[in-house]
C-alpha cells in the first residue's frame, strides 16, 4: 500500500508497464484506517526535543508544532510575510526571514520560541541557508544579491551577485559550499566556496530554477524548473544537468494545469519527493540508480506546496495551503496519517531537534537586537527601549561576569577611556532620555533599561557610571536611587548641582556662564513652578550624597581647575570634600588649567585602572 487520499490509493509504478496503477477504496476503509493511527512516537526524556516550525506565508507567524503528537505548541510572531527558515544542525539557531516591510532576519530561540534578534537585510528575503554549524547564512534578496550573515553578530558581512530574482538556497553537508538559485535568466546554480565567498562553479538547468536540493555526498543535485512537472538532475563534480523526469501523472489529473513547487531527499538520499501543486500530490522518485525513477504518487488532500522530512525519515511533512495545514505521511506506507492544522497559507517547513535540557534562554545571554554597525572596530547596536534611542557597544571578548560601563549622555564624545574599556572586555551602553537632567523621568526610564541589560541580555547588576558634563546628574541621580545596583561613579567635570549650570550668572546662583533655555528645560523635566522651588530643591548631587555613601561607592572626579562653564567648586570639589567627610572611597585627578573641554586625559589609563580594581574589589 502506497498512498491514501480522497478515497484513491495510488500505488508505486508497476515494474512490466512503467506505468501508475490506481485503485478505489470506499471512504470508510480510509475512515477506519487513519482513526486507528494515533501519536507518532513519544520522545524519551533524555532525546532531544522534536519540533516542526511551519511558515505562514499570509500572515505573520510560525506554527511550532510537538512532532511526538502532532498537537500544536504554539506560534511565534515574525512579522508580515514570512518566507524561509533554517536551522543549525545542533537545532540551538532557528533563523527566518520576513519579506513585509523593509525586508528582516528574524533569530529564534529553539528552546522557548521566543524571537531574540532582527536583522534588516534587504527587500523581499527568500528561502535562505545555514551553514550546519550555525555560524553562516546565506539569504537570497532582492537586486540580484545574497547577502552573507555572521550569524553570532548578526551582521552582513559580505555579499554575493547571482542576477535574476534570488529565491533558494542550500548547504552542503559538510558546510563548505552554498548553492544559490535564483529565478528568472541566469536558469542556473551558482556554487559559493563559504570560506572564501568566491565563486566556484555554476550547474545551468533548462529553465527559471525553483526549489533545489543536494543529496549528502554532494554528487547528485536536483532542482524544480518552470514548465515542468518533475525534476531534473544534474551532476555536481560534471557541473551538469543530466537528466530530465516528467512526472507520469495519473490520467484524471492530467487536464488539470500545474507546477512542481516544493522538493526534498529523504534521509539516507534514496529517494527525492516532489509537490505537484495544483494536482495535490506528491511525487516519489528512486534516485539509487543512474536515472531517477518514479515509484509512487501520493494523494494530499489539498493544494501543496513545500516539504520536508523528519531526520529518521519516517514523516514526510507536507505544507497544505489550500487547507491550512500540514499533512503528515508515513514514508513506509505512503498514507497521510494526520493532519495538523496551522496558520494562513503554510509553505515552507523544517523539522528542529532542540537539545534537551536546555533552560529556555538562561544558558547565555540573549543577543542584543537592532541595526548593527561598527564603533571603533567593535560591534554597535541601535535599537530603542521605551520609546528611546539606546546604543550598546559589544566586546570582542567579555569579561566573566559581563561587566558595562553606562554613559549618562554624549555618547561617543572624547571616548578614550570609553574604547579602551571595550578593548578589555567591558560592554559600553547608552540611553538616549535628553533633557531630563536626571530628574526621576529620566531614572524610571533607567530602570527600564537596567532591567532590559540585566535580566534579558545578562549584563552584571552593577553598571559603572560616566558622567560628562550634565550627564552627571543623570549618573548621581541613579547612584543615589539605586546604590545597590552601581559599581562605581566616574565624574568629568561633571555637573552636580543645577544651579550652577544652567543656572550660573544669570540666575545669580553661580560664576558659570549658565544658559537660559536649558534652565528652562530643567524646570520643565523636574516640573518646578518657578525658580524659588527649583532653589529650595535638594536632590542635586552636591546634596544627596548619604546614600552613595552608605553603600561605599567609590566615586572618581576628573576635572579642571579652570572650568568657566561647569566651575568645580561649584560642583567637583564640593562633591569631594563633603564625601570625603562621609568617610566614603573618593579619588580625584585635577586638571591644572583646564577647561570645561576637552572631557578625560590624554592617557585614560588612570580612568581605567580605577574601574579595573572596582571590579575586582567588588563583593
Amino acid at each position: 500500500m502506497d498512498a491514501v487520499g480522497n478515497g484513491w490509493l495510488y500505488i508505486g509504478v508497476a515494474k512490466r508497464k512503467e506505468k501508475i496503477v490506481l485503485h478505489y477504496l470506499s471512504p470508510l476503509f480510509i475512515v477506519v484506517v487513519l482513526g486507528v493511527v494515533g501519536p507518532l512516537h513519544a520522545q524519551p526524556t533524555n532525546e532531544p526535543v522534536r519540533k516542526l516550525y511551519v511558515i505562514n506565508t499570509a500572515g505573520n507567524d510560525v506554527t511550532v508544532v510537538n512532532v511526538s503528537t502532532n498537537k500544536v505548541l504554539g506560534r511565534i510572531e515574525v512579522g508580515p510575510r514570512p518566507h524561509g527558515i533554517a536551522a543549525s544542525a545542533a537545532g540551538d539557531v532557528l533563523l527566518v526571514t520576513v519579506e513585509g516591510g523593509k525586508g528582516e532576519l528574524v533569530w529564534i530561540d529553539p528552546a522557548n520560541d521566543k524571537v531574540v534578534r532582527r536583522l534588516a537585510v534587504g527587500g523581499a528575503p527568500n528561502q535562505l541557508a545555514m551553514t550546519p554549524d550555525g555560524k553562516f547564512a546565506y539569504v537570497p534578496v532582492s537586486g540580484g544579491n545574497y547577502q552573507v550573515i555572521d550569524v553570532a553578530q548578526a551582521k552582513i558581512i559580505d555579499k554575493v551577485f547571482t542576477g535574476g530574482q534570488p529565491h533558494n538556497t542550500v548547504c552542503s553537508a559538510d558546510g563548505q559550499r552554498m548553492y544559490l538559485a535564483p529565478l528568472g535568466g541566469p536558469k542556473k546554480v551558482t556554487i559559493v566556496d563559504v570560506a572564501s565567498r568566491k565563486l566556484v562553479g555554476e550547474i545551468p538547468f533548462s529553465n527559471s530554477v525553483r526549489p533545489i536540493a543536494i543529496t549528502k555526498d554532494e554528487k547528485k543535485f536536483f532542482a524544480q524548473v518552470d514548465g515542468l512537472v518533475g525534476i531534473e538532475m544534474a551532476d555536481v563534480a560534471a557541473r551538469k544537468m543530466i537528466h530530465r523526469v516528467p512526472a507520469e501523472v495519473p490520467a484524471d489529473l492530467k487536464k488539470i494545469g500545474s507546477r512542481s513547487h516544493g522538493l526534498g531527499i529523504r534521509p539516507g538520499d534514496m529517494e527525492v519527493w516532489d509537490c505537484d501543486v495544483e494536482r495535490k500530490v506528491v511525487h516519489v522518485y528512486d534516485i539509487t540508480g543512474e536515472k531517477p525513477k518514479q515509484i509512487a504518487t501520493i494523494p494530499i488532500g489539498g493544494t501543496v506546496y513545500w516539504l520536508t522530512f523528519g531526520p529518521d525519515g519516517k514523516y514526510c511533512y507536507v505544507s497544505v495551503r489550500s487547507n491550512n495545514e500540514v499533512a503528515v505521511v508515513d514514508t513506509t506506507s505512503r498514507q497521510v496519517v494526520a493532519r495538523i492544522p496551522v496558520g494562513k497559507e503554510p509553505k515552507r517547513l523544517l523539522v528542529v531537534d532542540v537539545p534537551p535540557g536546555k533552560p529556555a534562554g538562561k544558558d547565555e545571554p540573549k543577543p542584543f537586537p537592532g541595526k548593527v554597525s561598527k564603533w571603533n572596530g567593535f560591534d554597535r547596536h541601535d535599537f530603542q527601549v521605551d520609546g528611546a534611542n539606546v546604543i550598546v557597544v559589544e566586546p570582542a571578548k567579555p569579561l566573566p561576569g559581563r561587566p558595562w560601563a553606562w554613559r549618562g549622555e554624549f555618547f561617543g564624545a572624547f571616548p578614550n577611556a570609553d574604547i579602551e574599556l571595550v578593548k578589555a572586555g567591558w560592554h559600553l551602553a547608552y540611553i538616549g532620555v535628553p533633557n531630563l537632567f536626571g530628574a526621576p523621568k529620566a531614572v524610571a526610564r533607567w530602570e527600564k533599561f537596567h532591567d532590559l541589560m540585566v535580566k534579558e541580555h545578562g549584563l552584571h547588576p552593577k553598571p559603572a557610571l560616566i558622567g560628562l558634563s550634565r550627564g552627571a546628574l543623570y549618573c548621581m541621580s541613579w547612584a543615589a536611587a539605586h546604590p545597590d545596583n552601581t559599581l562605581l561613579v566616574y565624574l568629568d567635570n561633571g555637573v552636580c548641582d543645577f544651579k550652577s549650570w544652567p543656572g550660573g550668572k544669570l540666575k545669580g546662583f553661580g560664576a558659570g556662564q549658565g544658559s537660559a533655555g536649558e534652565w528652562q528645560n530643567v524646570l520643565k523635566a523636574f516640573g518646578f513652578k518657578d525658580d524659588k522651588v527649583a532653589i529650595e530643591y535638594k536632590g542635586n548631587p552636591v546634596d544627596n550624597l548619604a546614600p552613595l555613601a552608605k553603600a561605599k561607592l567609590p566615586i572618581l572626579l576628573v576635572y579642571g581647575d579652570s572650568d568657566k562653564v561647569v566651575p568645580h567648586k561649584e560642583n567637583s570639589e564640593i562633591v569631594y570634600d563633603r564625601y570625603k567627610a562621609l568617610g566614603a572611597p573618593v579619588e580625584r585627578i585635577v586638571k591644572t588649567g583646564g577647561d570645561h573641554h576637552p572631557h578625560g586625559l590624554p592617557d585614560p589609563r588612570p580612568i581605567v585602572e580605577f574601574f579595573e580594581k572596582t571590579w575586582s574589589a567588588r563583593k
